[in-house]
């Protein structure tokens, strides 16, 4: 299963990937984790995408497997929330710089 053929069959995908995108290249300081659970003021990303892959999805055979949900995991949240990133000595957490 690649990215390309996961925005195919559900292109609200590829909107969430450039949401994170949109996120990441702001000018403030977050949490990727926040963002992605949904603590604070982020509504979570996880959330949004396992109604789109993975086992949650029910009318698209490919969209419901462990392969298509991994492969947007990476895509959106290790690729798109955590490509730049730098540890913040007061939380100990992951943010990214902007």
């Amino acid at each position: 299963m690649t990215w390309q053929r996961l925005t195919q069959l559900e292109p609200r995908l590829l909107a969430l990937y450039n949401q994170a995108l949109a996120i990441r290249s702001g000018k403030r300081l977050f949490d990727a984790l926040d963002v992605w659970i949904g603590r604070g003021r982020w509504d979570g990303m996880k959330d949004e995408m396992k109604g789109l892959v993975g086992w949650e999805r029910k009318d698209i055979a490919e969209l419901v497997t462990n392969e298509a949900y991994d492969v947007a995991y990476d895509r959106i949240f290790y690729e798109a929330l955590l490509v730049r990133r730098q540890r913040t000595s007061e939380s100990h957490n992951f943010v990214t710089a902007c």
